[in-house]
């Protein structure tokens, strides 16, 4: 097992043992400054856009930014058709800003309700987003619940109580439940424990997840980590790699440590700056040496650290 307890890469530890940027590869086609080159921006988004409606076999994936002065113009209505008609398309990502502005939030919410009719998505993402009116998960549940989705990706969104369990109910209710192999939701505001373990339950049905991505998005309370634990444990258990960074995930932390000894499809394991205390570290390293499969835990800034080295270099399989 290999231990990360070095705190200058504290910054960066949602990063995985696998590339997350590529989430963004060949997605932006609008130029965040158009500057002087505006004409030739608008010219690729109306080409790019044309494509998108014929079907063009070459532009599978999309960022679409829903806020910004340039997006006035659009009639969002047509183009989120255009994006729910096409069957080419395999990654769209929106972005968006706070807005309070009804008119944006009509354009906004017409688009989305065109592109939830698209069933050829393979992975959707939200960023940076602060929209409020249940903007995006009401009008997308369509989208979230009748398709293949391989994955999903949420971060850096400021989601609240609300949105969360919309998210949890879409997930609760999707049609093909063994599609779903990745979910991030990295660095949200995702409200209240009770919210977030509703969340977490409504994963409990996904046999074929294997990346679950939890930096810094309010774990907390007995459903949240009960949930975690009940998805560790399960005998078809496929589950890889597990980030919990900038998470509370002291007591209850029998029921989770329990899952960890015997679990048995973890290979990354991330508890960097998780606030767990000298005797909650006991028991974690004591699950964490029984454990025989992780192959990369990250303890940094937890007094894991220096008893899970301890405790690693005493079990014959670490």
């Amino acid at each position: 097992m290999d231990v990360d307890n070095d705190d200058q890469n504290s910054d960066n530890e949602s990063v995985s043992e696998d590339d997350e940027s590529s989430v963004n590869d060949e997605m932006n086609y609008w130029p965040d400054d158009f500057g002087d080159g505006y004409d030739d921006a608008e010219k690729l988004k109306r080409k790019t856009l044309k494509k998108i409606k014929l079907n063009d076999p070459d532009i599978t994936s999309f960022e679409v930014e829903l806020t910004g002065e340039y997006v006035q113009s659009i009639d969002w209505s047509t183009k989120g058709n255009i994006f729910g008609n096409n069957t080419q398309l395999k990654k769209v990502e929106l972005i968006s800003d706070q807005t309070e502005d009804q008119s944006t939030v009509r354009k906004i919410k017409s688009f989305c309700t065109g592109l939830a009719n698209n069933r050829s998505i393979e992975a959707f993402g939200i960023r940076d987003s602060e929209l409020s009116y249940n903007i995006l998960f009401s009008s997308l549940q369509p989208l979230l619940i009748h398709t293949n989705l391989i994955r999903i990706d949420i971060y850096e969104s400021e989601i609240g109580d609300d949105n969360t369990r919309l998210l949890a109910r879409a997930l609760e209710k999707r049609s093909n439940k063994r599609s779903l192999e990745v979910l991030r939701l990295n660095v949200c505001d995702m409200g209240g424990e009770h919210a977030v373990g509703e969340l977490i339950k409504a994963l409990e049905g996904y046999e074929n997840l294997t990346k679950l991505y939890l930096h810094d998005c309010g774990l907390g309370g007995r459903q949240c980590f009960v949930s975690l634990a009940n998805i560790l444990l399960k005998p078809n258990c496929r589950l890889e790699t597990l980030e919990l960074a900038y998470n509370n995930i002291g007591r209850p932390q029998n029921i989770l440590a329990n899952a960890i000894s015997k679990n048995t499809s973890l290979k990354y394991l991330n508890f960097g700056r998780t606030g767990v205390d000298n005797e909650e570290a006991i028991e974690y390293c004591n699950a964490l040496v029984k454990n025989n499969t992780i192959k990369f835990l990250n303890l940094s800034t937890t007094p894991m650290g220096a008893v899970g080295l301890i405790g690693s270099n005493t079990s014959s399989h670490h």
